[in-house]
């Protein structure tokens, strides 16, 4: 199974590391992304905006199903992410 790690606004992905590593020895796959990051480019950077972005980085990962760990604000982005 794929478990997608989601950073909040501050710490991006490093953060996410050890829990990363404990899933990866537990046989998980994970794709660790910083929607804020990912999104910094884009001229849409709402809760809907970055949720594009990051299901269009899952659909290239084909980490499609998952389970969605989203952590402080980057929950509202899994919550639409789990609404499409």
């Amino acid at each position: 199974p794929t478990v997608v790690l989601l950073s909040g606004l501050l710490g991006g992905t490093a953060r996410l590391l050890p829990l990363a590593e404990r899933l990866v020895e537990q046989g998980f796959r994970v794709v660790a992304i910083d929607p804020y990051r990912l999104s910094a480019s884009s001229p849409d950077v709402s809760f809907d905006g970055m949720a594009r972005t990051v299901a269009t980085a899952l659909q290239r990962e084909a980490a499609s199903p998952a389970i969605v760990v989203a952590h402080a604000h980057a929950a509202g982005i899994a919550l639409r992410l789990a609404a499409n």
